[in-house]
């Protein structure tokens, strides 16, 4: 599920930052560090060169988190970037 999301952002970064693309963003943010800052700019967008130094973190998170039983949470936190965009 981890890495569904990952490919999801990969595949709309630079193209389409829409519903499925925040979704995707809340769930890793959920388990992994997200420069959530970056995205409070003025369109809500996440710009291309923090989202690669993201990525990185991700993939270290979950290469350090692998082991320890990682549970899927039943609710997820939006982080305020995401609070108030409408559809």
């Amino acid at each position: 599920m981890f890495f569904y999301h990952i490919e999801n952002i990969d595949k709309s970064i630079t193209i389409s930052q829409d519903v499925k693309f925040r979704e995707s963003v809340i769930f890793i943010s959920n388990y992994a560090p997200v420069s959530v800052n970056s995205i409070m700019n003025y369109s809500r967008t996440y710009p291309f060169v923090v989202y690669k130094r993201d990525r990185e973190q991700w993939i270290k998170w979950y290469e350090e988190n692998k082991c320890k039983n990682i549970q899927l949470k039943t609710s997820l936190i939006i982080p305020d970037a995401y609070q108030y965009v409408k559809e």
